[in-house]
């Protein structure tokens, strides 16, 4: 999932940019309705995954093949030179090979909780999958640079596809799942009404939401702030290795303070070191990028915490709502609001900063970069920590 989701996300809008004879504006456009599709979609692919749940090796093997499928189709679209419609190729292979994502994802996701077992447990399996994705994203965004001096863009994806279907195929046949009921399918309006009744999981998705924003909002800054800011922008790459980093190796620390501690307890002390550290931001200037690594180790530890607990208490919630629920709905709507925070952040972000008098390139007003960075996320983080502190039920 990790060595997919990157690439899709970051590396494919340069990489067409470069390679097909499309105008920004209509590459900005396609990628920004197809993610709207896909983002709208996750909850109703959930419920599709509850009433075959009985049929998840099945939905892993089509979706896994679909979607590599599609990632084939995408990076090689512009080695096929293909004489026809570029936007409606692009387009149907992007919703296809999103849509094919979503459902892989959803369906990893109630496996988990099936795995799961007891509070406990399904800290561990949080930790294990979320901790594996971020390895898939740290191999995946060194790839394709690294082979790029070797063979050539073009050439360097088309090797990445070839590596990414041999790591479908080992995870298919290495993954042995539980047996899971299927839910009776209901309508969709059923579905959600069942589900957003529910006082705990309303609870979750307003935490989750609003402390999902804080690191949207950061990662669509972070490249102006690390070059505008710092005066470091040969520096981003280590920034974001060390704050993926730090975040992996300090998730078996936080399955252990949650065991001990409590989740709620543990969330609180992720969420605050979020805030300390990035408050700590703001005071940084040009030179300050020892400092800033810094922040990365301790932004990222506080990631771990986040990514280790957060998934773990909707399945709980999912558990305690009975064996039949398979949870796909519930992260299916999990996965909406992941995917809406990044597209929210952009809308909130950059049209506050032009308001603000900070344009790229260093001009203006800087200050309101710092600003937007460390300050409004830690808003909304803090945010997030009030809801938590107030939710006892979580």
């Amino acid at each position: 999932m990790g060595f997919v989701g990157l690439p899709l996300y970051v590396h494919l809008p340069k990489f067409y940019a470069d390679t097909l004879p499309l105008s920004l504006t209509v590459l900005g456009l396609v990628l920004f309705l197809t993610r709207v599709i896909d983002c709208l979609a996750d909850p109703f692919l959930g419920i599709l995954a509850d009433g075959w749940a009985g049929r998840r090796r099945g939905m892993l093997v089509v979706s896994g093949a679909v979607l590599v499928a599609g990632v084939f189709g995408l990076f090689f679209l512009p080695i096929l030179g293909l004489d026809i419609s570029l936007v409606l190729v692009v387009g149907g292979l992007l919703v296809l090979t999103y849509l094919a994502y979503s459902v892989f994802s959803i369906v990893v996701y109630t496996v988990g909780v099936a795995l799961g077992g007891d509070s406990k447990a399904s800290v561990r399996v949080a930790a294990a999958r979320e901790g594996m994705i971020i390895v898939g994203v740290l191999v995946a965004s060194a790839l394709p640079p690294t082979l790029t001096p070797w063979l050539g863009e073009k050439a360097a994806y088309q090797a990445f596809c070839w590596v990414l279907l041999v790591v479908v195929v080992v995870a298919l046949l290495l993954m042995r799942l539980p047996k899971m009921v299927a839910t009776a399918p209901m309508p969709a309006p059923t579905a959600w009404r069942l589900v957003l009744q529910d006082r705990r999981l309303r609870r979750l998705f307003l935490l989750f939401f609003l402390n999902a924003l804080a690191p949207s909002l950061t990662a669509t800054l972070f490249l102006f702030f690390a070059s505008d800011v710092l005066d470091a922008a040969a520096w981003s790459g280590a920034f974001l290795g060390a704050y993926f980093l730090a975040a992996v190796l300090a998730m078996p620390v936080w399955v252990r303070v949650a065991a001990r501690f409590g989740k709620r307890r543990s969330l609180i002390a992720s969420f605050s070191l979020a805030i300390a550290s990035f408050i700590w931001a703001f005071t940084l200037g040009q030179g300050d990028a020892v400092a800033f690594g810094v922040i990365c180790l301790l932004s990222g530890a506080a990631l771990g915490g986040d990514l280790a607990v957060l998934p773990s208490l909707l399945a709980d919630a999912v558990q305690q709502r009975g064996a039949s629920q398979a949870g796909g709905l519930e992260f299916g709507i999990w996965n909406f609001i992941s995917k809406f925070t990044l597209a929210l952040a952009a809308g909130i972000a950059l049209p506050l900063l032009e308001v603000w008098g900070y344009a790229p390139g260093g001009t203006g007003s800087v200050a309101a970069l710092s600003a937007a960075y460390a300050l409004l996320p830690c808003g909304f983080k803090l945010a997030a920590l009030v809801v938590l502190v107030r939710g006892k039920t979580l």
